[in-house]
């Protein structure tokens, strides 16, 4: 079980940060909280720390899904 920040998350799918937010309060994903190091690196920001994260195999589910919906919803408006 591999973990992505938002930011990371939102990069690899070609959507908005705010999308993955949505899914998240729709229930298609979780969020969970990054593991902080013990020792952080110097420097860091309590914020960069407390970004939170998503599952990749979620991730990956719901982006797929969501392409086959959208795929399958293609040929409803238009004429064969």
């Amino acid at each position: 079980m591999a973990l992505v920040t938002l930011d990371e998350a939102s990069a690899r799918l070609g959507v908005a940060r705010g999308t993955i937010e949505d899914w998240a309060r729709q229930g298609l994903v979780t969020l969970r909280p990054r593991l902080l190091p013990e020792n952080p690196p110097p420097g860091s920001s309590a914020e960069e720390r407390a970004d939170p994260c998503v599952e990749e195999d979620q991730l990956v589910d719901v982006a797929e899904s969501l392409g086959w919906l959208q795929l399958s919803g293609d040929g409803w408006d238009g004429e064969e």
